[in-house]
């Protein structure tokens, strides 16, 4: 089941993986780019041009972070002022209530990966509003 933008859901069904049918996913793939050999989309210039590489360091994501923290009046207001002072921008912001600790998860808007990591190690170490290691995770843009 695949849901797009564009079509809508959409349900496809077949053979599962097996021999003969990663065989023919495998024939059909070479056909595809046989046919292409010598287009534009598979020029000498487009196969061999120089890509821009980003260290993951300066890289700018978007983050899911996920706290463990004490139920008190202050800890989201602590969190926030170390993600400020790093300059990260808050998306969204939910705490849900659960026995202690709770949970409460942060997106942020495009950040730098360095500037993110550094703000966690820092928050992780307040012992007195955060009970376990916080869950990091990029979100990368897809088109």
């Amino acid at each position: 089941y695949v849901d797009t933008n564009y079509s809508g859901p959409l349900m496809f069904s077949g053979k599962g993986a097996g021999s003969l049918p990663t065989a023919s996913a495998v024939v059909s793939d070479l056909v595809y780019y046989g046919s292409r050999l010598g287009k534009k989309e598979f020029s000498e210039k487009n196969l061999y041009s120089k890509a821009d590489i980003v260290s993951l360091e300066e890289s700018e994501e978007r983050f899911y972070m996920r706290f463990n923290a004490v139920d008190k009046p202050g800890v989201i207001s602590t969190i926030t002022a170390v993600l400020g002072a790093n300059n990260i921008s808050i998306s969204s912001v939910r705490q849900y209530e659960t026995v202690e600790p709770v949970k409460l998860v942060i997106i942020t808007h495009e950040a730098k990966e360095s500037a993110v990591r550094s703000s966690v190690e820092k928050i992780d170490q307040m012992n007195d509003i955060i009970k376990e290691k916080t869950v990091l995770m990029r979100l990368e843009n897809l088109p």
